[in-house]
């Protein structure tokens, strides 16, 4: 038994919370240390990659040219449940949550060049899109398909007439091909 779970239990006269049964004495210094830096010190550094750096260091799974603006929450009670792949866009004031107190931990995905709008709340277990575009305010609490842009509280799919964000019009039907197609399957694995 850890030292600071028998210390509840002995003061307490009942069962130490799971958190610090599993947990050592410098694990949670850790986990103060990296909630201390994840909302006081990164979401304010005004260089982003700083900022990306500092969210590797405490955990975050980041890809390549990804941009994260200041002031956003990114869920730290475990970042390895938020992945955020390459070309990634991130605005302000955006909220991330993967967990809380009447749902299970649960992943969030970000996907290759989706862009996230401003003061945008994305839920757990859900995953965003390929080049898919969440408008600014919304409330995400389903997964977006590829190259669909969503509004509103929840967020909904509305028809744009546009290239998606991070797609130029000469790449437009590659991604189209790549995202929105099924492949057909091919004679040996009819077989």
């Amino acid at each position: 038994m850890k030292f600071l779970a028998w210390l509840y239990e002995k003061s307490t006269k009942r069962k130490a919370p799971r958190g610090l049964q599993e947990s050592g004495i410098l694990m949670l210094i850790w986990k103060t240390v990296r909630k201390y830096l994840n909302v006081s010190v990164i979401p304010f550094i005004p260089i982003n990659c700083f900022r990306i750096w500092l969210y590797r260091l405490v955990g975050f799974h980041i890809g390549r040219h990804v941009f994260i603006g200041m002031q956003c929450y990114l869920d730290d009670f475990q970042p390895a449940h938020l992945i955020i792949e390459d070309h990634v866009t991130i605005s302000y004031r955006v909220t991330v949550a993967c967990h809380g107190p009447r749902m299970k931990d649960r992943k969030l995905v970000l996907r290759e060049g989706c862009y996230i709008g401003t003061n945008v709340t994305l839920l757990g277990g859900t995953e965003i899109g390929p080049y898919a575009t969440v408008g600014a305010c919304a409330l995400v609490t389903r997964s977006v398909p590829a190259l669909t842009t969503v509004i509103g509280v929840p967020a909904k799919p509305i028809p744009v007439c546009r290239t998606p964000w991070g797609a130029d019009d000469d790449r437009l039907e590659e991604l189209k091909k790549r995202f929105l197609e099924k492949p057909t399957p091919t004679e040996t694995e009819s077989d």
